[in-house]
């Protein structure tokens, strides 16, 4: 059987013999041309192999934008603006999912219900929460993976945002889409807290947003500015068109016993 491989010195996909190339560091599952038909590498995986690697390379950047397209059920992308910890989900040498936390969104209403927040202490506090952006197993993944790498994210996420942006990561929050219902977030402790209204946040320059709000008066931009990291682009704005999307389901999970004092700290 051929499969197609990412490997440690080259940035292009190369499609190779099982075992040819020793210099081949992640495998991973790949969509072939050929009639669109998936082709999967047949190692026999068990649950104890499954561990999570932090993306740090190109290289393991490339094989998160090939995961997601492929295998991410309804949210097929891996563009994200702001605070970012991604990880490949692994078992043994060969990649069978990722998984990834981000910035959180800026403002829901059954979220800060939830947490208690009025609109000051919501902006002082974002950043001690994340968003589990992505979340994606294979095919080739073993049974109840998903529920293991929620659970191997819940005891590193803490120490890794802290060591990352200096901030004490108090709550996770996700979306999820229905007819989805989160089964593999309420099995590992999450609970949820309402639905969004389905308003619709678009990325755009300062210029190109004002004329779209002119030509489309149901929209209008946010003061929230483009981050990358901790820098700010003040040339780009958030342009919010309401009741354009598919409402989705909000799930949290608290990470601390204090988690309540901190998010309303001020």
């Amino acid at each position: 059987m051929r499969v197609k491989y990412m490997t440690g010195d080259t940035s292009t996909d190369q499609v190779e013999e099982v075992g040819s190339n020793p210099t081949t560091r992640i495998e991973y599952p790949i969509k072939m041309a050929l009639n669109n038909q998936c082709y999967f590498i047949t190692h026999p995986f068990d649950i104890k192999d499954v561990y999570l690697k932090k993306i740090e390379t190109e290289y393991e950047r490339n094989v998160f934008k090939t995961i997601v397209p492929m295998f991410h059920s309804y949210k097929q992308t891996t563009h994200f603006v702001g605070r970012q910890l991604n990880y490949l989900i692994m078992c043994k040498n060969s990649c069978v999912g990722v998984i990834g936390l981000g910035s959180s969104v800026m403002a829901m209403k059954p979220r800060d219900t939830f947490i208690g927040w009025d609109k000051e202490t919501r902006l002082q506090n974002l950043v001690k929460t994340a968003n589990n952006w992505r979340f994606t197993v294979t095919p080739l993944a073993p049974k109840n993976t998903g529920s293991k790498a929620l659970s191997l994210l819940l005891k590193i996420c803490r120490n890794e945002w802290k060591k990352t942006y200096g901030d004490t990561l108090c709550l996770l929050e996700t979306l999820v889409e229905p007819p989805r219902n989160g089964g593999v977030y309420l099995a590992n402790g999450w609970v949820n807290v309402g639905e969004t209204k389905g308003t619709e946040f678009i990325w755009m320059k300062k210029e190109v947003a004002e004329k779209y709000v002119s030509d489309n008066p149901n929209a209008s931009i946010c003061s929230k500015n483009m981050k990358f990291g901790d820098s700010v682009d003040y040339d780009t704005v958030q342009v919010v068109i309401p009741n354009s999307k598919s409402k989705k389901l909000i799930f949290v999970k608290t990470l601390h016993r204090y988690w309540r004092r901190e998010l309303n700290g001020k």
